[in-house]
């Protein structure tokens, strides 16, 4: 091999590294979506409807909501959208027509969903981390999420409850 060759196999390493940090989470989405369209499944599949409880702690004790959220996964990846439903807490109503990304996120050790909820209603895309089990069954999870309280000036966290649907 001739320096030139040399020169160019290190450059070509190099650009593909930078380009695959860049483009890393666009890379496993259209990767995960390529493997599901040929038959590649993975080993814990999290798709479809989910029944999502949450409560959040006030004045007057805790309070719950629900929320009716479709998710999609792919290599370890998962997105949820509200989907528009009549159970969907009254707030949520006015907007859910929109299907607004809930959360994103990683499921590790096909055990472990970690990652980012996002407010679904407010347009500064509040946010905050969520961490959740699911059990054996595949059809629960159960975990805690966390985030900052822009009315209470506060972080603040509760339990996020989620049953699978059909």
């Amino acid at each position: 091999m001739n320096t030139e060759s040399i020169i160019v196999a290190i450059l070509s390493i190099v650009i593909s590294s930078i380009i695959s940090v860049l483009l890393s989470e666009q890379i496993l989405s259209f990767a995960g979506s390529l493997m599901m369209k040929v038959g590649i499944k993975p080993k814990i599949n999290l798709n479809g409807i989910w029944k999502a409880t949450f409560t959040i702690s006030k004045d007057d004790g805790e309070k719950s909501y629900t929320e009716i959220i479709r998710i999609k996964s792919g290599l370890g990846r998962v997105y949820g959208s509200i989907e528009p439903d009549e159970r969907n807490y009254a707030e949520l109503k006015d907007h859910m027509e929109a299907k607004p990304l809930r959360i994103k996120g990683e499921l590790l050790d096909n055990r472990y969903l970690t990652g980012f909820w996002y407010h679904p209603i407010q347009t500064n895309r509040t946010q905050g981390t969520f961490q959740m089990i699911l059990y054996p069954d595949t059809k629960e999870m159960r975990g805690l999420w966390m985030g900052y309280s822009v009315s209470g000036n506060i972080i603040e966290g509760g339990e996020w409850v989620w049953k699978k649907e059909g």
